[in-house]
């Protein structure tokens, strides 16, 4: 016959997950997005940007290598198009 068991709790007060998903956390992330320098001239010219992540660094991709992508590895992909719609006024 199964028996009922109560979930483990965890205390994740003192872990390294502690702060994940709180303000700070967020606010952290995003700073550091915005200092990461493969963002320079990511998104200023139509077309396709590709980085791949190598040992937790964005690392633009080559375009000759465009279109090879590696079962487990992690990519980018911008696609910026030239609207046909004129931008809003104001």
């Amino acid at each position: 016959m199964a028996h009922l068991t109560r979930p483990t709790a965890y205390d994740f007060e003192d872990s390294n997950i502690a702060l994940l998903g709180s303000d700070l956390e967020k606010r952290v992330r995003e700073q550091g997005g915005e200092a990461e320098p493969a963002w320079a001239h990511a998104g200023t010219q139509p077309g396709l940007q590709i980085w791949r992540i190598e040992a937790f660094h964005v690392v633009e991709w080559p375009k000759e290598r465009y279109g090879t992508f590696y079962d487990g590895d992690s990519y980018i992909v911008l696609h910026v198009r030239v609207s046909l719609c004129p931008a809003p006024a104001g």
